[in-house]
């Protein structure tokens, strides 16, 4: 009996070996499904990677809701923590209609390759429970990627938090 966790636990029963998808999995939608809850994100960048000084990664989430999350992970030690705010959910809206306006959800990834700056990834949504995603990566933020960028980190630097 494989112990949880290790790698036997993993293997599927009879030894089988996992297949390797040549084509992208296709999420049906279902609507059948309620977003009754109402909370999904719509807004993730991550920032990951070497650079000079060694490894950092960085993550902001932003929820349909309101709810903003921000963490980083620095292991040369002083800047790891994370942060959660909440702002007003039409502020999160106003900030989808931007990134929507700049184009967000068509931007590609970067065709050069940067090995000393963390790779940047963004995914975009609309934010209800059965909602596709667009995603780009880059190392060097440029034209329409600087721009998205931008806008997310003015929205976390001016948005009111909710009282």
């Amino acid at each position: 009996m494989a112990v949880a966790g290790s790698a036997a636990a993993l293997q599927p029963e009879g030894g089988a070996t996992h297949k390797r998808l040549d084509q992208p999995i296709t999420l049906e939608q279902s609507d059948q499904c309620i977003d009754a809850i109402q909370i999904a994100p719509v807004i993730q960048m991550t920032k990951a990677g070497n650079t000079l000084l060694g490894p950092s990664m960085s993550t902001v989430m932003i929820y349909s809701n309101g709810l903003v999350t921000m963490s980083s992970v620095d292991p040369r030690g002083g800047g790891s923590g994370a942060q959660m705010l909440h702002v007003d959910r039409r502020d999160v809206m106003d900030l989808q209609a931007d990134l929507a306006e700049i184009g967000a959800g068509s931007i590609c990834d970067a065709q050069t390759t940067v090995f000393d700056v963390p790779l940047t990834t963004v995914s975009v949504s609309r934010g209800a429970s059965d909602s596709m995603t667009h995603s780009y990566s880059y190392w060097l933020a440029e034209g329409r990627q600087a721009d998205v960028e931008s806008a997310i980190l003015d929205f976390i630097m001016n948005s009111s938090i909710e009282k």
